[in-house]
């Protein structure tokens, strides 16, 4: 059904004269990315709502999505299993935020977070696809936005902001964490490392 609206659409940038036919196959999928993306993050919101933890969600989400973007990390075979994988995600997270209230565990964990994130850098797989030039970047901007977010951290804790909203901003750096050490285990950037690797013995 996405595939068929994002087809229609794209068929009418050509059709308007928007878009050249040599551009269609692309439009078409960054289309499909959009619509994806939209689904996604809407049913999120509507859980949250429904959770009546809409303001805390979207502390996770904004931390979650702006290192995610840069980072990579592990990303499902197909649009459904993302979908579900994503809902049901935040529905942990929801719930571990409502059962977990030992300040210690998030300080501990959140910390190790930062250090796997700031350590690994980025993932590249064939979701991201990036060349070796645009991989090296990544990994240098996502360093940097990991000491910018450790400063946001601090600051947030020392004006005493809500225990809650501090939890589920530290919650979008342990999801983050977690999904770039599963792509890790999986060895989904491998190539890209002994690339890399020999470029820099170059």
């Amino acid at each position: 059904m996405i595939s068929n609206i994002s087809e229609k659409l794209s068929s009418a940038l050509v059709d308007n004269y928007i878009i050249s036919s040599n551009e269609k196959e692309e439009y078409n999928y960054a289309i499909v990315c959009q619509i994806e993306s939209f689904l996604s993050i809407g049913t999120i919101l509507l859980l949250a709502v429904i959770m009546d933890k809409f303001i805390p969600v979207l502390f996770y989400l904004v931390t979650f999505l702006t290192i995610r973007k840069r980072c990579g990390g592990f990303h499902c075979t197909s649009f459904i299993m993302c979908y579900f994988s994503s809902i049901a995600l935040v529905f942990c997270v929801i719930c571990v935020s409502l059962c977990v209230k030992v300040e210690q565990a998030y300080t501990i964990v959140t910390t190790i977070s930062y250090a796997c994130i700031f350590f690994i850098g980025a993932v590249n797989n064939k979701n991201m696809n990036l060349t070796i030039e645009e991989y090296k970047s990544a990994k240098e901007s996502t360093r940097l936005l990991v000491l910018l977010f450790i400063i946001v951290n601090v600051f947030i804790v020392f004006i005493n902001l809500s225990i809650t909203l501090i939890h589920f901003y530290e919650m979008g750096i342990i999801t983050c964490a977690l999904l770039l050490v599963i792509s890790k285990i999986k060895k989904e950037d491998t190539r890209n490392e002994q690339k890399e690797r020999i470029i820099e013995d170059g």
